[in-house]
């Protein structure tokens, strides 16, 4: 086992990024964003907190909890 490279951290990094298309609509943008810019700012950029299913709210919490663990290093991979 090893620990991942940069590289792999940051492609993990940026797929598990993609729930803020799913929380707000904007890849750029999560829910947290629009909270502390004010929904009236996230609006002129196109992104409002969308409804979620839980199932999608499911998903939101691993990719943050999997997201602490890649950037504590407590995540391995097996070659």
């Amino acid at each position: 086992m090893r620990i991942l490279t940069k590289e792999e951290k940051e492609a993990i990094y940026i797929a598990l990024n993609c729930r803020n298309y799913i929380e707000t609509g904007v890849v750029s943008i999560g829910a947290k964003d629009i909270k502390n810019m004010g929904e009236k700012n996230a609006a002129q950029m196109g992104a409002k907190i969308n409804a979620l299913s839980i199932d999608q709210m499911k998903l939101i919490i691993l990719s943050d909890e999997l997201i602490g663990k890649i950037l504590q290093d407590r995540v391995y991979i097996e070659d």
